[in-house]
């Protein structure tokens, strides 16, 4: 009977609801494994709802011919016009294939202002701001509804995950301007280009997106950045002109990584010091100013984060978080200092942070953080894990600190942690894979949505002050504060939003 035929549609129906229910009713160690299976029982659906279609509707054939072809149309027009873009938690979405990076821009016939150049207080010349770990020193006014955010200048800009470094009134980011990786230097005031500087390189994964993903850093007279396949260069920060450039890789015999190269330099008195790639030394030393090769570290499955100073017992270390440990180095020569290990399976990104004689690190897809303890006995330093807890996950949300307690976004959800003990002391709001930073005791979060939102730094609860609307697509770049300027990116715009300061 034709009724019965229905009957098995709507089994199947029941049957995915109850996989749905499933699926997102059990706890699981990641967001993503949810997103992954409900994909995967989709398209099992569907595929079951065709064969159903096809073999069991009961249809005339003249009907089921046409409303395949029909399926099979409006499906070749929709990969023709949209692509896949992959959220952090591996959500797809679709996006217009016409929305093309900019084009290279060229030499500029206006030469820049030197006034442009000078240091300010409110420089932020590196990864994550002047100290290199996300904490700013503007004192910002709180109440955004008396003194909204006020947008001084929106741009397009070429793809990439790149954030600002800024000195002065130049902001300067990575960008893809068709085939080429292009440094960018723009007016902190006006978004106006000051100069830019293209390489012929380009980096697309559908999963990890399009363009660079590394920061500059500026030192002294000069910008050093890496693009996505291991490019690092260095030009003049007047007005971009190569200096010197060395393909890392290739120099090291390495492989790119598979979401592509995302170090940031560092710059420690002569060298300026990079993550060596996939299969070789996980750190490599040029000499900043010349380019030569200086010291190589052990090779040791480099991931994706990027080196970092700490000091312990007045001394100063290279932080390098590996694909299955964390390591110090010596910085004048490389050598490993001590090790710890890190399970492995799952790409590092989130930067560890210092805390005293404690580094916290962090990973996602169910990892967790951990607090190290550095000790120093009979000359050597050493170091042991504290404690260990899944109560923050961070994938590639690098986390803060701010008065004695840890922010970040636990795969995808706003927490705070107490670094004493690990545990959580709230968790509230959901801003998905964005990235975050603190100030004057405010977090500004940039969420995966692209809003903006002011959070309250504080251990007593989840206080989230007010939100901002900025971008209407996926942001998964770092923000950038100099001085009153929050200068904010994805792949496709930039956004300068001048802050109230508190009085």
């Amino acid at each position: 009977m034709p009724h019965r035929r229905w009957i098995v549609l709507s089994v199947w129906g029941l049957a995915y609801a109850v996989a749905l229910g499933v699926i997102w009713g059990r706890d699981v160690a990641s967001r993503q494994d949810q997103v992954t299976a409900t994909m995967a029982a989709t398209v099992v659906a569907l595929l079951a709802c065709l064969v159903w279609f096809v073999v069991g509707s009961g249809l005339r054939r003249a009907v089921r011919v046409k409303a395949v072809l029909a399926i099979i149309t409006a499906a070749l027009v929709v990969v023709a016009l949209f692509e896949p873009n992959m959220s952090g938690d591996l959500r797809p979405t679709l996006q217009s294939r016409l929305a093309d990076n900019p084009e290279p821009v060229d030499d500029l016939e206006d030469k820049p202002s030197l006034f442009d150049f000078i240091s300010t207080p409110g420089d932020s010349p590196e990864f994550l701001g002047p100290r290199r770990n996300g904490s700013f020193d503007t004192r910002l006014d709180p109440d955004w509804a008396a003194s909204p955010p006020e947008e001084i200048w929106r741009r397009d800009v070429g793809a990439g995950w790149s954030s600002f470094a800024a000195v002065g009134n130049v902001a300067i980011t990575q960008e893809q301007r068709g085939d080429m990786e292009a440094l960018m230097a723009y007016k902190v005031d006006t978004g106006e280009v000051v100069w830019a500087r293209n390489d012929p390189a380009h980096y697309e994964s559908v999963v990890a997106g399009e363009g660079p993903r590394g920061t500059p850093t500026i030192w002294g007279d000069t910008v050093w950045a890496v693009g996505a396949t291991g490019n690092l260069r260095a030009v003049e920060l007047l007005t971009g002109k190569l200096r010197w450039s060395v393909n890392v890789i290739e120099d090291q015999g390495g492989r790119p990584h598979g979401w592509g190269f995302a170090t940031s330099p560092l710059v420690y008195e002569d060298l300026v010091i990079v993550n060596g790639g996939s299969g070789a030394p996980n750190l490599v030393a040029y000499d900043r100013l010349t380019g030569e090769f200086r010291w190589s570290s052990d090779k040791n499955n480099a991931s994706y984060a990027s080196p970092q100073l700490a000091r312990f017992f007045r001394r100063d270390y290279v932080i390098q978080f590996n694909g299955a440990s964390i390591s110090a180095h010596d910085p004048a020569t490389g050598a490993t200092v001590w090790e710890t290990p890190w399970e492995a399976g799952q790409p590092n990104v989130a930067q560890p942070l210092q805390l005293g004689n404690l580094l916290v690190a962090s990973s996602g897809y169910g990892r967790g953080a951990k607090l190290f303890g550095v000790r120093r006995g009979g000359g050597e330093l050493r170091v042991e894990t504290l404690w260990e807890s899944p109560r923050l996950k961070a994938k590639f949300a690098n986390f803060v600190q701010h008065e004695g307690y840890v922010y970040g976004l636990d795969d995808g959800v706003l927490t705070c942690i107490d670094p004493a003990n690990g545990e959580r002391v709230w968790k509230g709001g959901r801003y998905g894979h964005g990235q975050l930073l603190v100030s004057n005791g405010y977090l500004i979060v940039q969420a995966e949505d692209g809003s903006v939102v002011l959070v309250e730094a504080t251990p007593e609860a989840h206080r989230e002050l007010h939100r901002v609307p900025v971008f209407n697509r996926k942001t998964w770049n770092p923000p950038m504060l100099v001085g009153d300027v929050l200068l904010l990116r994805n792949d496709r715009e930039a956004v300068a939003l001048r802050l109230a300061l508190d009085d």
